[in-house]
């Protein structure tokens, strides 16, 4: 028997939990209709996750769900715990590493039908979801918040307990069949179905004993992960009639509103099927979400299909109302044997392995020829999110990556084969080819003046520039604008420059540019002329302006023709001086220009 609890927690903190038994029989319809697993609200955390198996399934592909189901779920499922824990002593213990795997590859099946990316589970979240599974194990009893008085109690358990789903009879991967089915009556949210199929999911957590599981389910979260308009249970498209939930169906989509939709289903043949009931929309759980009961579903068995379409009308989204989605359910026997394809090779992948570059996948040759082949390709062992076409353009994610492609081909009465195409060698950057057309330097090569890179064509569209000055051959510090100002240190030095081109994903590269040269002095220019004043037998004057700020002046002196000792910008007149002619010559100097001399003439009065 399993126990099962079900905790909502809303924006207002309304909390309930109902615990109620339920059996468990892998391949058959549960015995009774009740609760299980747990989902709470709580904030994702950022971790590293760890990385683990993914099953390629394409619910188009009636052979690929039920390759998926049987090579991968069912497979799972069957895993023994290998609990190596005691709850006696109240060690938490570990699960075999191929039961954590199993888990996961339950996860990412069912997820996979619902065309989601796969998760991962996080070492940290899975120790402490071990710690409140022991407890579950310890106490045969569950609880999100852990009584102080629990055996086995610990900190770390009582944290998984409010971010987890909680089972008690069921361990691993059997546990995610009671947490996708999601029976009885506290459970008419769905919310733990919704949580696993959260489609922004990156990271899960999971502990088991032999017959107990928590699995953390607020783990790291990611908007880039793929994410469907609809996510309904059971899926669109070829769905293993295994996993059919007792008629508890399901859609989700992120900014719905149901409040105000309804649904119809009809078979096959366009007939009616009742639909008992449909529930009010409960938010709190990932995505929002309308759920109906269907009643009794028949098992499929043997190479048949029951389809039902399902029309879900009067949704809202934002402004939007009256939306309508519909879509078809094909309830397949995925244990059913299928003929197998007598030959196969592996698909090719062909196209230049460099960023920016398109590569093609073709998938491999049968007998007999498949019908149809979907593709996924993978960066270092990892499915690239949305990449599940026969071609693939690298980006710059991919440089240094192994690139691989999974084609999986199918035929109608076959079992559908998926086989691995690699690139061959990791991913590099594209190089630029020779420039088109050569920049060059324009400008006066003197002190003081501006030169600047002009012209040059590159072979790719609208490269990003960069340039570096150089003087006498050495990389001139911080010169890296199209335009360089000479300075003194310039002076009798040759200047040259290149031009750097470089774009996203590909290899930068260095072009030589033409022109440069030696740099002349600068030519030092007056702006305003100097002054002689005489005041109380006194001389005095002002140096005058110019373009570039001189660092130093000199001063000559003349009266009568006569120079004076005197290298001073004034002095006292010496006596017998009036009427003759005063001489003021000046010598503006700066590093790196000429110099430049200004005269100034008066009568001494």
């Amino acid at each position: 028997m399993s126990i099962v609890s079900h905790r909502l927690s809303t924006c207002a903190g309304r909390r309930h939990t109902i615990e109620i038994t339920m059996g468990v029989v892998l391949g058959e319809y549960f015995s009774a209709r009740n609760a299980l697993v747990a989902t709470v609200l709580a904030g994702a955390l950022a971790v590293a996750p760890a990385m683990a198996a993914h099953a390629d399934v394409d619910p188009s592909d009636r052979g690929s769900v039920a390759n998926g189901y049987t090579d991968v779920y069912a497979k799972a499922v069957a895993v023994p715990i290998g609990w190596t824990g005691s709850a006696s002593s109240c060690t938490a213990g570990t699960t075999s590493e191929a039961a954590t795997k199993a888990t996961l590859d339950a996860i990412n099946y069912v997820r996979a039908l619902g065309s989601l990316d796969p998760v991962t589970f996080d070492s940290a979240l899975s120790a402490k979801a071990q710690e409140a599974a022991l407890v579950y194990e310890a106490n045969r009893a569950l609880s999100h918040s852990i009584p102080s008085d629990w055996k086995c109690r610990t900190t770390n358990a009582a944290k998984a307990g409010q971010n987890s789903n909680i089972a008690l009879g069921a361990g691993g991967a059997r546990a995610i069949g009671l947490y996708m089915s999601d029976y009885g009556a506290g459970n008419t949210a769905a919310g733990h179905r919704r949580w696993i199929m959260n489609p922004d999911a990156l990271t899960f957590g999971t502990g088991s004993t032999t017959s107990a599981n928590a699995l953390w389910v607020f783990g790291a979260t990611s908007s880039s992960q793929a994410a469907p308009t609809w996510v309904s249970w059971p899926t669109a498209g070829y769905f293993p009639s295994q996993l059919e939930p007792g008629g508890r169906w399901s859609l989700s989509s992120a900014g719905a509103n149901f409040s105000s939709a309804k649904v119809k289903v009809v078979n096959a043949a366009g007939d009616s099927v009742a639909v008992s009931k449909i529930y009010e929309p409960q938010d709190g759980y990932a995505d929002p979400t309308l759920v109906w009961e269907m009643g009794s579903i028949p098992r499929v068995s043997g190479s048949g299909t029951a389809s039902y379409t399902v029309t879900v009308t009067g949704i809202k989204r934002g402004s939007s109302s009256g939306l309508t989605r519909s879509y078809t359910i094909d309830l397949i026997d995925a244990t059913a044997t299928a003929k197998t394809f007598e030959s196969t090779a592996a698909p090719v992948i062909t196209g230049f392995p460099r960023i920016g570059q398109v590569l093609t996948a073709t998938a491999g040759t049968f007998t007999p020829e498949a019908t149809s082949s979907t593709y996924r390709w993978y960066r270092n062992g990892k499915a690239i999110s949305g990449a599940t076409k026969a071609k693939y353009t690298l980006t710059t994610s991919d440089r240094g990556a192994a690139i691989t492609v999974r084609a999986t081909s199918s035929r109608a009465e076959y079992s559908s084969v998926t086989m691995t195409g690699s690139v061959g060698e990791t991913i590099s950057s594209a190089i630029y080819p020779a420039a088109t057309s050569t920049a060059s330097i324009v400008g006066s090569r003197r002190v003081g003046l501006t030169l600047a890179v002009t012209g040059g064509e590159y072979s790719v569209t609208d490269p990003a520039l960069t340039y570096r000055w150089y003087r006498s051959g050495k990389l001139i510090s911080g010169a890296m604008a199209g335009e360089y100002t000479l300075t003194r240190y310039d002076l009798k030095k040759k200047i040259t420059a290149r031009v750097v081109a470089s774009a996203p994903g590909y290899s930068a590269r260095s072009f030589a540019v033409s022109g440069g040269g030696i740099v002349y002095a600068g030519t030092q220019v007056a702006v305003d002329a100097p002054t002689v004043t005489i005041a109380d037998g006194r001389v005095t004057s002002t140096r005058g302006t110019y373009a570039a700020a001189p660092t130093s002046y000199v001063y000559r002196w003349y009266i009568g023709g006569k120079k004076l000792k005197t290298g001073a910008s004034g002095f006292a007149l010496p006596k017998g001086s009036a009427g003759k002619s005063l001489v003021l010559q000046i010598f503006a100097k700066k590093s790196g220009y000429t110099n430049l001399s200004q005269r100034v003439s008066i009568v001494i009065p």
